[in-house]
């Protein structure tokens, strides 16, 4: 690599990526695009955190889609994708 210091964005699978992009889009129709950084609640990473524990655990026992058809590990992905921008935001 000619530059270290590049991001290596193609280190993302970019299937994976797509599946937690679908997540999203369909929570975006559902809640707003920006929801989870609108919202007013002080808590908001940690209700995030909850879903997200939810879906896993979910995964864990077995079950693979959610109610909507989605896979439950895509839906954690999005989540720990918002709680990382909420948490960046927080700290600047």
């Amino acid at each position: 690599m000619s530059n270290p210091e590049k991001l290596r964005l193609d280190l993302i699978p970019p299937h994976s990526l797509a599946k937690v992009a679908e997540t999203m889009t369909v929570g975006a129709a559902k809640h707003g695009a920006t929801n989870y950084l609108d919202s007013p609640r002080p808590d908001e990473a940690e209700r995030q955190m909850a879903s997200l524990l939810r879906h896993l655990n979910a995964d864990r026992c077995g079950e693979v889609l959610d109610g909507d058809g989605f896979e439950h590990l895509a839906a954690v992905a999005a989540r720990a994708l918002m709680i990382l921008e909420l948490r960046r935001r927080v700290r600047g």
